[in-house]
């Protein structure tokens, strides 16, 4: 993983992402955009690093975590320490209201828990058990692409790509 720091800020932020033009983008908006946002240490990650990233974080860890996100990825995420969301394709106006409230410790306001169907439980519960979709379409005896379509959703709402996300999740919990 990469690392900078930016002078702008009066603060402390280091970028932690292999995605280049990430950083790039995150340096040159620092650069252009003065952004007075207190005396707060940031760390400002792609999500798809989080496991990465909460390796350093201990008990004493005094910094503010912001994730990049593409859409609701890992919200499944019951994180120990707060961490911040802001969408990849953020105006300047929403990363200035971020770090600000989170300069303050204040949130943004998070969409409610996810709520799934008895079937969509039913169709989770059989593939975290290991089924594949030929199977749990013949034990529950409807066509394949039901199954998939209920587990893409599923997936979806969980803010999950893949079932291993899922079962990483599981296995966390």
């Amino acid at each position: 993983m990469t690392g900078s720091a930016s002078s702008v800020l009066k603060t402390d932020t280091r970028l932690l992402s292999e995605n280049l033009f990430l950083n790039y983008g995150l340096e040159s908006l620092f650069k252009d955009v003065a952004i007075i946002a207190g005396n707060v240490n940031y760390i400002i990650f792609d999500i798809d690093d989080y496991y990465t990233v909460q390796q350093y974080i201990t008990s004493t860890f005094k910094a503010v975590l912001i994730g990049i996100v593409t859409h609701n990825e890992y919200n499944f995420i019951d994180e120990h320490h707060a961490i911040y969301r802001i969408k990849v394709d953020a105006s300047i106006a929403e990363w200035r209201e971020l770090l600000i409230l989170a300069a303050a410790g204040q949130f943004f306001p998070r969409s409610e828990k996810v709520r799934l169907t008895a079937n969509e439980r039913n169709v989770l519960a059989m593939l975290v058990k290991g089924m594949d979709i030929r199977q749990i379409s013949c034990e529950l005896n409807v066509h394949l692409k039901t199954i998939y379509s209920v587990r893409y959703h599923v997936l979806t709402k969980l803010g999950c790509r893949t079932v291993l996300d899922y079962q990483i999740l599981s296995v966390s919990k």
